[in-house]
């Protein structure tokens, strides 16, 4: 075998011996200083009948010389070859991993539509993180507030000067009101610099609260405060009041506060629980796993850090993954596991919007009444919005249109869920005096002609 130029590149042509034919080569190696390596050759006699040319290298054929039937000597070049990436006929290289990766998309897509479904008959089921309690209170109607029986102005006018922070003296009804003493922590310093401490974080409070958390302390039970925080936009808490009762030890700010949430009974985030217990921790994802994060930190944590790290890291878009057992992870199964459970938040939310409405917690009364008359219209549009598809908590957020699309609408369902909590929620509303909510009874009359 020689090699020769041929139009520019390097082109092979092959020689048959009449004696011995290859039969084999080796791959040609590209940048090689040979073009081939020793062939092994096979012993042929003048009777052995046809044999086949094996190429010496993987290339593409530029010439051929000879034609069937023609007579060729030793020597005599037959074909020339460019060497080359080889392609099998037929297949085109371009295509070919298009068509694998559409076979891996196929793949993928069933597996996610059986993960989707065995998950919707869990969250059915009504168990484990899909559970949807009753709240334990529904049949308690608050009907003491003053503002119930004024018009929508004067109502949203009063509403509009409740202060951030207030000191009061009436704590009844607080949940740590009959605190026993004797099972307070070890006082850390004396009385009055403690005194003197707190005073300084209402200072504090007073000064930088945001526009979405409202407190209410007391004198002298300075160990005492309230606060409720408004559910953000563009999660499943949006329009929400949450409430909590707090308790300051007399070893703060060695020690955190208590924490007592205002549920209902309701399991509405992994970290408030239904019974009122609230967990001040957080998983943290580190190189060797999930640790549990601390939300009090001894020596910089206050009050008001406080609040705005339970409004900013419990009240997210994707509550589950305060969750340790989905916190790590972006697979499709745990994407389609926080979608369910915020469709489950967002009904508990309404139901306790309910709960707030009829039993309003002490020394907040007027701001219930005064926020639910401001919210009712945003409220109930977005039950509207999502009896006709939106994903659970997107209602009021902008979204750019790639976005939108990814987003997956929520399922019946949660579409019948809503439907069918409708009229509780207008009741509730028409009982604070919002009589606008009735307009919005025909959603729940029909159900079945929205959702099918």
């Amino acid at each position: 075998m020689r090699s020769r130029r041929a139009n520019g590149g390097t082109s092979f042509h092959m020689e048959i011996d009449a004696d011995m034919v290859t039969r084999k080569y080796d791959d040609y190696a590209p940048g090689s200083s040979s073009a081939y390596h020793v062939p092994k050759k096979l012993k042929l006699t003048p009777h052995s009948g046809p044999v086949p040319v094996i190429a010496p290298v993987s290339g593409q054929v530029v010439n051929v010389l000879i034609h069937e039937g023609m007579q060729v000597k030793k020597g005599q070049t037959v074909f020339l070859l460019e060497p080359g990436k080889f392609k099998e006929e037929g297949a085109s290289s371009s295509k070919q991993p298009k068509e694998s990766y559409f076979s891996r998309e196929k793949i993928r897509a069933r597996a996610a539509e059986k993960s989707w479904k065995i998950l919707v008959r869990l969250r059915n089921s009504r168990r484990g993180v899909f559970s949807m309690e009753d709240v334990s209170v529904d049949h308690q109607v608050d009907t003491s507030c003053s503002l119930a029986g004024l018009d929508n102005q004067e109502v949203l006018k009063s509403f509009k000067s409740f202060k951030k922070l207030d000191i009061l003296s009436d704590h009844t009804g607080h949940r740590f009101s009959m605190f026993n003493p004797s099972m307070n922590h070890q006082a850390s310093v004396s009385p009055e610099g403690w005194a003197d401490r707190i005073e300084e974080e209402w200072r504090i409070l007073e000064k930088d609260l945001p526009d979405t958390i409202f407190v209410r302390v007391f004198k002298p039970k300075m160990d005492l405060l309230s606060a409720v925080i408004v559910g953000p936009k563009g999660t499943p808490y949006h329009d929400g009041l949450y409430f909590f009762d707090v308790f300051i030890p007399r070893s703060y700010p060695e020690c955190p506060p208590l924490l007592w949430y205002h549920s209902g009974g309701l399991d509405i985030n992994p970290n408030l629980l239904p019974g009122g217990g609230v967990k001040l921790s957080l998983p943290k994802i580190n190189g060797q796993g999930i640790e549990v994060d601390k939300m009090w930190v001894p020596g910089s944590s206050n009050l008001l850090k406080l609040l705005v790290s339970v409004k900013d890291q419990f009240f997210i878009p994707n509550p589950l993954r305060n969750n340790v057992a989905y916190a790590r992870g972006d697979s499709v199964r745990t994407k389609q596991s926080c979608l369910l459970y915020n469709e489950n938040t967002l009904l508990k939310s309404l139901k306790t919007m309910v709960y707030i409405m009829n039993k309003q917690p002490k020394n907040f009364e007027d701001f219930v009444v005064g926020h639910f008359h401001s919210r009712v219209l945003d409220i109930l549009m977005a039950c509207q919005a999502y009896m006709d598809g939106m994903p659970g908590g997107c209602f009021g957020v902008q979204m750019d249109e790639e976005e939108g699309n990814n987003k997956v609408p929520c399922t019946i369902e949660f579409k019948k869920d809503v439907a069918t909590y409708i009229k509780q929620l207008v009741a509730a509303f028409e009982r604070i005096g919002a009589s606008e909510a009735k307009q919005f009874l025909y959603l729940s009359d029909k159900l079945f002609e929205r959702i099918f």
